[in-house]
């Protein structure tokens, strides 16, 4: 990897997008979560069925964002109390 896409947050668990590669997949996911949750229920007639496949959905998009984030970042992942 040339450069890193995203950074560790300064403080708490998580990264922060640090290019702008990293904050394009970041509002891709944001687009992608709300087209889910907006369109996806309307297409089941049984409203548990919606809420079940819009919850798999949203939860499959977040763990393929959270495996780009990982591999784009600048180190690890974990909690930070400030600059080390």
């Amino acid at each position: 990897m040339s450069k890193p896409w995203f950074r560790p947050k300064q403080y708490g668990y998580g990264f922060t997008p640090s290019s702008w590669e990293g904050a394009l997949a970041t509002v891709l996911y944001v687009v992608i979560v709300i087209s889910i949750v907006r369109f996806l229920p309307f297409e089941f007639s049984d409203h548990l069925m919606g809420m079940i496949v819009t919850a798999v959905a949203v939860l499959l998009v977040t763990a393929a964002f959270l495996i780009v984030c990982s591999r784009t970042v600048e180190g690890v992942m974990r909690w930070r109390w400030g600059r080390d």
